[in-house]
């Protein structure tokens, strides 16, 4: 229900075989379809129901940065059609720019203010720029209107979960799997947003699903459904069991040679020297502040302490620098990557700067600093020090067991495959250990560190010490983290919503031998990483 049906309100002249093409289209047809309508616009490159058609076939195709352009082309001649206005908005959630897109969503809302396909792609748009509680009340809208549409409950769901109303997430969680909608997905949502106790737990509809299940993503799920209720309750060895079963379901290998490859490809043109020559390049902005270290480091600890400063936003977990290392060739041979970054201008510098300050504009316009607490940007710290030499990097440190520990035994998105087996995750994390130290020796910029345990224990004066960094005085809302409603996206969504506990400290020592292939990589690769720096 997401594209509204074009309802021919375009109304410039087109040739008699557009009508073919829409029918086509709604006999489900699309391939056809888009023959009929590239012909079209062979001859006819200005229509407008072709160029509107031919948009939301992209969408269906995936191709979604061509349905941008038909759709736009086609808001030039009708630009007060709400079907088109919330088409162009959904290809742009689609393609990844929702912040551009949302401008014609809310148009779309005010000419069609009871439509609940526009409302969700509000809410999806405003998910996807991590704005979650501006996402919420969109979606509510969109239930009231179709209660029956399970896509509008999943989200709905989801941003209750973000925005911490966890009992009622639970509740449309339930109703999906009482209706067999997404059920392992829905089971491990419930499981990750309540603890499990011997008297309410889903164990045995766990263990029910298990036995017919197929997808590796049903027994990813479930598996990790079974192993965080297992933790909950105490039994350990066959929580990690079952923690261990959800990786391996995944099918997926992390491959240590890339990694290399990719820092090798960075430590070749990022030296002290380049970043020296290079220093005026970038802008004097000292309001960029980026949160890096490991998952599951007290980063949303972190960043949900220092949202609570009156000068301090939090973006949240952003990731704005992919877009600026692909236009760089990052991703291409290392050759053409090295070539682009030594031709690199002061102008193109300078568009990325920019581009970046206004993407995080929005979360705190008077805020003296806005926080990004996306953690692999520690990859890109050089690249960040050229845009921005004064910006801050906050070093979210934790015990490397204890951490790892907590990265191993929560649900990562499907990106982080250096979690799947203990080993690779012992290695991933003395590998970020020696990147962070390297990158700190040759950029200017100021570096603080923050030990999670040092906040457990101390929080005010852990604070204090950041705060002051920042040139900035404590403020008691610091302390009242746990009482925030903005809305949280990652693993930490119930954790940060409760008081500060140090029961995760030494959390290791309780697993014994089982996290005996984590210790040993820990140990062996505390010192290997020193000839891949340059």
């Amino acid at each position: 229900m997401s594209p509204v049906e074009l309802d021919g309100r375009a109304s410039a002249p087109h040739p008699s075989d557009v009508q073919s093409g829409l029918d086509l289209m709604r006999r489900g047809k699309p391939k056809k379809a888009i023959a009929v309508f590239q012909r079209v616009l062979e001859h006819h490159p200005a229509d407008p129901i072709a160029n509107a058609a031919m948009g939301e076939l992209m969408v269906a195709e995936k191709q979604f940065s061509a349905a941008k352009t038909y759709l736009a082309y086609a808001c030039t001649f009708d630009q007060d059609n709400p079907s088109l206005l919330n088409n162009l908005g959904y290809a742009h959630v689609l393609d990844g720019t929702p912040d551009e897109g949302i401008v014609f969503l809310l148009r779309a809302d005010e000419l069609l203010p009871d439509t609940a396909a526009i409302k969700l792609n509000i809410a999806r748009s405003y998910d996807r720029q991590g704005l979650s509680e501006l996402a919420l009340p969109f979606c509510r809208e969109a239930f009231e209107l179709v209660p029956e549409d399970a896509t509008v409950r999943q989200l709905l769901a989801h941003l209750l979960g973000a925005n911490g109303h966890f009992e009622e997430a639970i509740e449309h969680y339930q109703y999906l799997v009482s209706c067999g909608i997404r059920v392992a997905r829905n089971i491990q949502a419930i499981v990750l947003l309540r603890k499990q106790t011997p008297q309410d737990n889903l164990l045995p509809t766990i263990e029910e699903n298990l036995q017919s299940a197929q997808s590796k993503g049903d027994l990813n799920n479930l598996h990790f459904a079974a192993g965080k209720t297992h933790l909950d309750l105490g039994n350990y060895a066959e929580g990690l069991s079952h923690i261990i079963s959800a990786k391996v379901a995944r099918g997926e290998k992390f491959k240590r040679a890339g990694v290399l490859r990719n820092l090798e490809k960075s430590t070749e043109v990022f030296t002290q020297s380049y970043l020296k020559e290079r220093e005026h390049f970038g802008s004097s902005s000292e309001r960029p502040v980026f949160i890096i270290g490991m998952p599951r480091s007290g980063s949303t600890l972190t960043e949900q302490i220092l949202n609570g400063h009156p000068a301090i936003a939090g973006a949240g977990e952003r990731n704005l620098f992919s877009d600026v290392l692909t236009a760089l060739g990052h991703n291409l041979g290392n050759d053409l990557f090295v070539q682009q970054m030594l031709n690199l201008k002061e102008v193109d510098v300078r568009g990325f700067s920019s581009r970046y300050l206004r993407a995080i504009a929005a979360f705190g316009p008077d805020k003296r600093y806005i926080a990004n607490k996306f953690l692999h940007n520690f990859l890109a710290m050089p690249l960040i020090s050229l845009l921005f030499p004064n910006a801050t990097f906050i070093y979210c440190k934790r015990d490397p067991m204890d951490c790892c520990l907590s990265i191993f035994t929560n649900p990562l998105d499907w990106g982080h495959k250096y979690s799947l087996r203990l080993d690779d995750l012992g290695w991933y994390f003395r590998f970020h250990e020696h990147v962070v130290r390297h990158w700190r020796s040759i950029i200017p910029n100021r570096i603080i560190d923050i030990q999670y345990e040092d906040t457990v224990q101390n929080l005010r004066g852990t604070v204090e010490r950041v705060l002051s960094e920042l040139d900035l005085e404590w403020h008691d809302d610091c302390a009242s983290f746990h009482e925030r409603t903005r809305s949280v996206q990652t693993c930490s969504k119930w954790q940060v919503r409760q008081p500060l506990y140090s029961s995760s400290v030494g959390r290791h020592k309780l697993f014994g031998e089982a996290l005996a292939p984590l210790a040993d990589a820990l140990a062996k690769y505390e010192d290997s990483f020193q000839k891949h720096l340059g």
